[in-house]
């Protein structure tokens, strides 16, 4: 980077971001989902990404412009001199911005996020605990910790879901609460009505272990009058290990979709696999899956309904192991639900201007 590239940047007082833009490969991963629909809120002020994972070989702070005001900015935390650039950066910024406790292990996010004249924590999620879920003890109470220091040094604190703000603040015994939003992750689309007759079940997204897969297919082989669809980035993968658990051949359908295919799927099909089970994550989180399931028309079929704030909204679902409504009862669910779902967009549109304002004042 040459010293006038640099010196535009300082000048541009941008929010920085610690980690790396977005990119079009990254639509089906939750995490960057909300890292790219929370740059979208903030898409007309200038924004820096700061990697800090240049490899210990690289010479020099390489920049590139990702869109017309954002700016990736990449660093080797090797290098001393780059290093410093990182945190004249922070300290030049508008505020820096962590999506998730994670953005800030290592020492010099953490500088950097320390020496902003702002600092914002967006915490995704319960982190520490999905560490422990994964099998993670050995980072589990490190996140743990960093979690609470940040608490001390946060201007404001983003979450997914009031329950989740709640229990973090409950979990460090804060002497008072920082201030705050919740601000869920909604796509909103236009109601385009019924497409034709709704029939069956979709999944869309991964195999990680907390989607409960072994659930799903055993709902799926308790139903083999349900057409089902799966829409995962390894559509491989459903066939053979559904053949693997039950030595017959999957008789669904198993596809990748982009984001903007999604609707046309929902619209299709009357149930939404949610399979979430009961745990301190899965209570604080808010997936993005389960508000399209709501929009969409499609009534949640899930292990657990105790998913974020959706219960205190009022939600229906109907467990995997339950007798499925009747048609006619599944469409009084849709329309209960699609009202929840209004709800949460009004909710998202709140606290999306909230957010603008804190950066804008």
């Amino acid at each position: 980077m040459n010293a006038m590239t640099l010196r535009d940047l300082l000048d541009a007082a941008p929010i920085v971001f610690l980690g790396r833009y977005p990119t079009p490969e990254d639509r089906m991963d939750g995490y960057y989902q909300r890292v790219a629909a929370i740059d979208r809120l903030l898409e007309d002020l200038p924004r820096v990404y700061l990697r800090t994972d240049g490899p210990a070989t690289m010479l020099s702070v390489s920049t590139r412009r990702a869109d017309s005001q954002a700016w990736e900015v990449r660093i080797s935390r090797r290098n001393p001199i780059q290093r410093r650039v990182a945190i004249q950066l922070a300290v030049a910024s508008r505020g820096v911005y962590a999506h998730s406790v994670r953005a800030l292990e290592g020492p010099i996010a953490w500088s950097c996020f320390t020496a902003a004249p702002r600092r914002v924590l967006d915490l995704h999620g319960a982190v520490p605990e999905e560490a422990s879920m994964l099998g993670e003890a050995s980072r589990t109470s490190a996140l743990a910790s960093l979690e609470g220091e940040a608490l001390a040094q946060v201007g404001l604190l983003v979450g997914v879901s009031r329950r989740l703000l709640d229990h973090v603040v409950a979990k460090h015994r804060l002497e008072s609460d920082p201030e705050s939003l919740v601000l869920p992750i909604v796509t909103e689309s236009a109601d385009e009505g019924e497409s034709g007759p709704r029939t069956g079940a979709i999944y869309a997204g991964g195999f990680q272990a907390w989607q409960q897969m072994e659930k799903m297919f055993d709902f799926i082989h308790r139903h083999p009058e349900l057409p089902v669809t799966f829409l995962t980035p390894d559509p491989d993968r459903v066939q053979r290990e559904y053949q693997e658990r039950y030595r017959v051949d999957f008789l669904g359908t198993s596809e990748s979709a982009r984001p903007d295919e999604l609707a046309g799927w929902y619209r299709a099909h009357r149930f939404g696999l949610i399979l979430r089970e009961d745990s301190i994550v899965n209570q604080v989180a808010s997936p993005t899956k389960l508000a399209e399931y709501l929009g969409a028309g499609l009534i949640p079929i899930v292990d657990s309904s105790d998913i974020g704030d959706f219960p205190s909204m009022g939600y229906y679902t109907v467990r995997y192991d339950a007798t499925l409504p009747t048609p006619e009862e599944a469409r009084i669910i849709a329309a209960h639900n699609r009202a929840v779902f209004d709800e949460l967009v009004q909710e998202y549109r709140s606290a999306a201007g909230m957010l603008r304002a804190w950066w804008v004042t």
